[in-house]
């Protein structure tokens, strides 16, 4: 498979531009007719700048390129995966199937037993096809009263 052959590395500072356009555009794209438009800003707020560049602060921020260009990232933070976005004309390549195999393989480094994330919407047979067990269905509320729904998903490893 051709994502398989790509190396995902460890981002930098540099990254945090284009690792944010990467991310609001995954989720303005995946994101549309699974949440309302309040929803995806919602999203888009909380994986804006100051977020990824904390994420590079405190935990291991991996991304794959193409042509100089990030089409996937994701973090491990503690034992918790997070932030794991694919362009979404790269979306099925293998891509996230990848991050996930280096955030997990970086876990088992560190001596973790498992992993936990949340999962949006979109991204719930993908996970579950990782081996994913979901767990219980969260809901954050907007202050236009609507919630965004999504469940917290673990892995042992």
């Amino acid at each position: 498979m051709e994502a398989m052959l790509r190396t995902p590395r460890i981002a930098t500072r540099g990254d945090v531009p284009a690792l944010c356009a990467l991310i609001h555009r995954s989720i303005a794209e995946s994101y549309r007719g699974h949440y309302a438009p309040a929803a995806i800003a919602f999203f888009q707020d909380f994986h804006d700048s100051a977020a990824i560049e904390a994420r590079l602060a405190r935990g291991h921020v991996l991304l794959i390129e193409e042509a100089g260009a990030p089409v996937a990232t994701g973090t491990l933070d503690g034992a918790e995966i997070l932030g794991l976005f694919v362009a979404p004309e790269r979306q099925g390549a293998g891509l996230g199937r990848a991050l996930v195999a280096a955030l997990t393989e970086e876990a088992r480094a560190r001596g973790l037993c498992s992993v936990h994330l949340s999962m949006a919407l979109p991204s719930y047979a993908f996970y579950a096809r990782l081996g994913f067990v979901a767990g219980e269905e969260r809901a954050t509320i907007l202050p236009t009263g609507e919630a965004i729904r999504y469940r917290m998903a673990r892995r042992d490893l």
